[in-house]
């Protein structure tokens, strides 16, 4: 295979990034961890919201038990939208805060009280 000049030229360089390349790194590391595992995190986050943001007797559960647990509610969960993944971050990191709570609420409150 013969390259002209011109294609070597713009070849220059370890790896293409495009013209955005915010959204490429996203992107690949979103592919790596798709292919690596059978958990998504997007959709995660959006099950997470969703459970609470459609029942304010969930919510008002939820709250009870945290209170419960720990004095140390905070911020309630935010909805993750997929268009605006550099949220994510945040909303994970208030999950991981939340997390006991979020696990004695779905692990045992629930199931008791069905």
């Amino acid at each position: 295979m013969v390259r002209s000049s011109s294609t070597i030229k713009l070849n220059i360089g370890l790896i293409h990034i495009g013209s955005c390349p915010l959204h490429l790194i996203h992107n690949s590391f979103k592919i790596g961890i798709d292919s690596t595992t059978n958990w998504s995190i997007e959709e995660f986050l959006n099950n997470l919201a969703f459970w609470f943001s459609r029942s304010p007797s969930r919510r008002e559960d939820y709250l009870k038990v945290a209170k419960y647990i720990s004095n140390d509610i905070g911020k309630f969960i935010r909805r993750f939208i997929i268009t605006r993944w550099l949220d994510a971050g945040p909303i994970m990191e208030r999950i991981i805060k939340q997390w006991t709570n979020l696990n004695e609420y779905f692990i045992k409150f629930i199931p008791i009280n069905r």
